[in-house]
């Protein structure tokens, strides 16, 4: 029988191992984590600034919660809506001696004489 070519013994193993481990520690390893730098070759286009058409867009001085006679106006008369739809009328109507009617005339949107109306005018006064 012939032998093979491989190291038999212990220490012929132990001795092969540890020569190929030396050569693979000694080979340089590039670190994992870098990239390499790649330059680009002309810049980005820069965006331009788009320019609102819009009729119904806020000028830029109220643009950043400055506050003008509209801007109160329709506050006031969001609140008031709000406020209309969510109250106790039949109540308020008994407290003031009035019929629940009246109150609600007083409070529909779109009329100069009546008191939401006024409120309206007065704020965007102001």
């Amino acid at each position: 029988m012939k032998r093979s070519s491989s190291p038999s013994t212990s220490s012929e193993i132990s001795s092969s191992s540890t020569s190929e481990y030396k050569q693979e520690c000694s080979k340089p390893s590039s670190p994992p984590d870098k990239k390499p730098k790649i330059e680009k070759e002309t810049p980005s286009p820069k965006k331009t600034k788009s320019t609102s058409t819009s009729t119904n867009s806020i000028p830029k001085t109220n643009a950043n919660g400055v506050w003008d006679g509209d801007k109160r106006s329709l506050f006031i008369d969001e609140v008031l809506s709000i406020g209309y739809k969510n109250a106790n009328l039949d109540e308020i109507a008994s407290k003031l001696g009035m019929n629940k009617r009246q109150l609600v005339d007083q409070l529909v949107p779109n009329r100069k004489t009546n008191l939401r109306g006024k409120i309206a005018v007065l704020v965007k006064e102001f």
